[in-house]
């Protein structure tokens, strides 16, 4: 095995040890030590590939968001607008946004250390504007909406999003959970203009 090759192996132990660590515990109550006991390895080993403490935590929000990132890289791709904006509410309101799980108490402990890591703050706020100008765009397009009124409602269906997988992680009934892409579906349809076909399907 060559060294570029185990350096990713050894990375992809460690942030795998360390998101397990964070979920179970959150990151004030994660030591090195845990993530080294976590993952096998020694502490230096952790050092080493990571790097301190800020560099731990950057590399682990890569890590958590790549598939995420990769999702919504094929949803912004899409070239109709209205599909477009159907693969954006697909995005948000898939399980895998909003169910419980590690990743998503992962998620979530980064979304309140982002309130102290300008970086990280910077990261997720980056991150929902993609996800705002993606769906705002599709509105736009394939509605003739205003930008004004289609950005206030990309807004909406971002803010229903990301309160529901708060709220789902805390305990709410999956049932509820798993509603709110319908319903946010059918605010959408009564917000388009009466003529036009609805992005959200009929």
């Amino acid at each position: 095995m060559g060294r570029s090759s185990l350096a990713a192996e050894r990375k992809e132990q460690i942030l795998s040890a360390f998101a397990r660590c964070v979920a179970r515990s959150g990151f004030a109550r994660t030591s090195l030590e845990d993530v080294a006991a976590e993952s096998g390895l020694a502490r230096g080993h952790v050092r080493h590939y990571l790097g301190n403490r800020h560099d731990q935590v950057a590399a682990l929000a890569e890590w958590i968001n790549a598939p995420g990132r990769e999702a919504f890289d094929r949803v912004r791709g899409i070239d109709d607008d209205r599909k477009r904006a159907d693969g954006v509410l697909d995005y948000l309101f898939h399980p895998g946004f909003y169910g419980p799980s590690d990743e998503l108490a992962v998620f979530l402990a980064l979304f309140e250390e982002a309130r102290r890591t300008e970086d990280l703050r910077k990261k997720f706020v980056d991150e929902y504007h993609d996800i705002l100008d993606t769906l705002t765009g599709a509105l736009m397009g394939g509605h003739a909406l205003p930008k004004r009124e289609a950005s206030d409602i990309a807004y909406l269906m971002l803010c229903a999003a990301v309160g529901n997988a708060h709220l789902s992680e805390t305990g709410v009934s999956p049932v509820r959970a798993r509603r709110v892409g319908g319903l946010c579906r059918r605010v959408l349809r009564m917000l388009l203009p009466a003529n036009g076909k609805s992005a959200a399907g009929s």
